[in-house]
Parts: structure tokens; sequence; C-alpha cells
């Protein structure tokens, strides 16, 4: 007898959906992944991965913190830098127009101190520069004004020239003098001297200190050179002390403070 090995109808019809119901499910599965961008819906879908996932999604707004730190840390520094260039630009047109004069053997102070008068309210502005309530060249003490008082600056070196005009301060003290004054003599604000770094966490255990303060050598050499150019007086040969000589040693003084500012603000 003959036996012939055959498969029903039913079982094949069975077998079949069952197939398509699997690849409509992989299907359904493999849409939602990519509507979704999520490979699962639940942790155990992942696998061996699961634990991964887990670590990285306590972590995810750490790192979402470091990337917000340095897109504000950013434009913080571009700002400083943009206003740390304009200030020396400012320094550089006054060193050029001392220099020309210096060389041409008549000095027109009226013009030197218009231009210096000009720089120096462009460099309090730009010490005094804010970003969000922020004062960017005051450390730490972000919320109070570096450059502060104007008029006492001023007044400082007036009295200086002053007296060194009518011969009761010679060259050397006139120089020393203004060389010594501090930051208060200056205008900037006294809290300065203790206001601390700038730092931002950019990653785990790096923090990137963007500190520039406005007490620093760079700072106060600009704003000295400029206060200085803008109050000193061509002396009257009728009435003062003061040499051609003596003169000219001044602003020569006042050029060498002015390329030091210049050169530490590039720096």
């Amino acid at each position: 007898m003959t036996v012939t090995s055959t498969i029903s109808f039913l079982g094949q019809s069975l077998a079949q959906s069952s197939r398509l119901g699997d690849l409509r499910t992989t299907l359904d599965d493999l849409q939602r992944q990519a509507t979704s961008q999520k490979k699962t819906t639940t942790f155990s879908g992942l696998g061996s991965d699961a634990l991964s996932v887990q670590r990285f999604r306590t972590t995810q707004s750490l790192l979402q913190s470091y990337l917000d730190n340095i897109d504000k840390v950013s434009s913080r520094m571009t700002l400083m830098t943009n206003a740390m260039q304009a200030m020396s630009e400012q320094v550089s047109s006054l060193v050029s127009a001392i220099q020309l004069n210096l060389q041409g053997g008549q000095t027109d102070m009226s013009s030197i101190n218009q231009q210096a008068k000009d720089s120096l309210q462009m460099v309090e502005d730009l010490v005094n520069t804010n970003l969000d309530g922020h004062y960017l060249f005051s450390g730490s003490d972000v919320t109070n004004v570096p450059f502060v008082d104007d008029t006492t600056l001023n007044a400082n070196f007036q009295n200086q020239v002053t007296g060194w005009l009518n011969g009761s301060i010679s060259n050397a003290q006139i120089t020393a003098n203004t060389d010594a004054f501090t930051t208060a003599n200056l205008g900037l604000s006294s809290g300065l001297i203790t206001a601390g770094t700038m730092t931002a966490r950019v990653d785990q255990d790096i923090d990137v200190d963007y500190t520039v303060k406005a007490d620093s050598a760079g700072f106060q050499d600009i704003i000295r050179a400029l206060t200085f150019a803008a109050n000193l007086k061509y002396p009257d040969p009728n009435t003062d002390v003061p040499t051609q000589t003596n003169f000219n040693d001044v602003l020569s003084h006042i050029l060498t403070i002015a390329s030091n500012g210049r050169s530490e603000m590039d720096s």
C-alpha cells in the first residue's frame, strides 16, 4: 500500500496567517520606530542596552546644562572680546596722535585733549558692558558697575597737572603720582579688589575661567593714559614753570602708558 505524506490545507492556512501576522507586527513596529525615533517603548525591549540607556537618561539633564553653559559663556566672551578690541583701538588712535605731534615738533594739545576725552568716554562705557543683568568686567561682583566715578577720575589728574604747571610738582613727581593712582583714584569700583573669578562648567570636572576684571593692568593703563592726555595742558611760557622739554617728557610718558595698555589689552 502506498502512503502519501501531505499537509492539510487548514494547517497551511493557519501557518501562513501566523507569518503574515508576524510580518504585520514587524512592519508596525518599524513604522513606529521611524515615526517616533524610538527603538522601543519599554526598557525591556532594549535588551542588554537597557542599563546604558537608563544611565544616559539620568545624565541627560547634566549634559544639557553643560551645553547651556557653553552657549551662555560663548556669548559673554564674544561681547567681552569685542569690547576689549574696541578699547585697544581707542588707545591706538591716541598713540598715533601723540606720536604725530611729537615728531612734528608742535603739539596741538586741544586736539589731543578732545580726542582723549571722547575715547575715555567710550572706554568708560565699554568697561561697563552689561549682558542679561551681568556686568562682564566686574568679576563675580556681576550686579555692580565696574566703572563708577568719572568726576573723581578727571579731578585727580587735573590737580596733578595744575601742580605741575605752577611748579609745585616736578616731572618726576607728576609721573610717579599718576602712576600710583589706585583703582578708586581711577574711578573704578572698590568691589573689584575682592571680586572673585567667573567660571563655567562645560564638562565633567572641566571648568572654564573667563574672568577679565576692569582693575587689571591693561584697563588701568588705558584709563590712566586717556585721562592724563585729556587733562594735560601745554605750558604757557609767560605764566607756567615747565619747559617744552618737560612737556615732551610728560607726553612721552603718556605715550608709554598708552602703548603698555594697548599691549596688555591685546594679549
